[in-house]
């Protein structure tokens, strides 16, 4: 083996190396920006479903009304 690939492991607290130690709490920052987004996109989905939703149930109680004053109109 080369002497280059011999790194020393210096231990910090028996988690790992620092290195080890500093590439987890990366990959936890990235996993807790990842969930904040997924969250964000399932609460703006279930908004746009709803105002979906209502805008439909609107048009049709207007149209349900014009069809009911058309005919006592009549």
């Amino acid at each position: 083996m080369k002497t280059k690939d011999q790194q020393p492991c210096i231990l910090d607290d028996e988690l790992g190396s620092r290195e080890e130690v500093e590439i987890h709490q990366q990959r936890i920052k990235e996993l807790e920006g990842y969930n904040g987004q997924e969250g964000k996109s399932y609460n703006s989905k279930i908004i746009i479903f709803t105002n979906i939703l209502l805008f439909t149930l609107t048009i049709i109680l207007y149209v349900i009304i014009q069809a009911n004053k058309n005919s006592t109109l009549r």
